[in-house]
């Protein structure tokens, strides 16, 4: 993979970087909001990943900048981070929020398993007379696009593949966040809300995702 380190003490990206690329990724580390959007503008990067300290005010502006550029997952690292920074990072499209210390191993394994969650297989599904495509990582309908986050189109996607059928929560899960992932409970909850609010804004009230009591979700198409 090729992954670009967002750090503001360039010391402290060492260690990452070195395990990082002895395990035969390509890394590239930045120091400023602006140099980090002008390498990522011109690069080709799988993952961004960014360091939490740099997620105040300005750092969620940049998560955004990313976000809004490109369907790159980014992925944010902090130490003791509560609650409403999570929340905070993941609506301003940030993939995943971690916890430092972290170990390398885990890190790396984290961002295969993200990779190989998004790389869901190339073409375009049509749902409800939008585009949902795989390469932008957008919903399109005529010249409106409507971007999702990796995760995002990911849920859509497996939702998609099982038009009318009840999924269930642990099925996205696992199939969305992967079979070791620790976090909250109802980030499922969530992830449906945010899809749900960009499926209105794309195509109105031709698709939409209905709670199944005691199972999970539904994705409904009209007509």
């Amino acid at each position: 993979m090729q992954i670009l380190v967002v750090e503001d003490e360039p010391k402290r990206s060492i260690p990452l970087t070195r395990g990082l690329t002895e395990g035969g990724h390509r890394v590239a580390v930045c120091t400023g909001a602006d140099r980090a959007l002008a390498e990522f503008r011109n690069s080709d990067f799988d993952i961004v990943l960014l360091d939490w300290s740099r997620c105040d005010a300005t750092g969620l502006d940049l998560v955004r900048s990313f976000a809004s550029a490109s369907p790159t997952p980014v992925i944010c690292l902090g130490g003791d981070v509560d609650v409403a920074s999570r929340v905070a990072a993941l609506r301003a499209g940030a993939d995943e929020v971690l916890n430092k210390p972290v170990a390398l191993e885990e890190l790396v394994a984290r961002l295969e398993a993200l990779q190989r969650r998004i790389s869901i297989a190339s073409g375009h599904k049509i749902l409800a007379g939008a585009t949902l495509d795989a390469r932008r990582h957008a919903l399109v309908k005529g010249q409106t696009e409507t971007r999702l986050t990796a995760r995002e189109f990911s849920l859509l996607a497996h939702l998609a593949d099982h038009v009318g059928t009840a999924v269930s929560r642990a099925d996205l899960l696992a199939r969305v966040w992967g079979q070791g992932f620790v976090g909250e409970g109802n980030v499922v909850d969530v992830y449906v809300g945010y899809v749900r609010h960009k499926l209105r804004q794309a195509i109105g009230d031709a698709a939409r995702i209905e709670a199944v009591r005691g199972v999970g979700y539904r994705l409904v198409v009209q007509g």
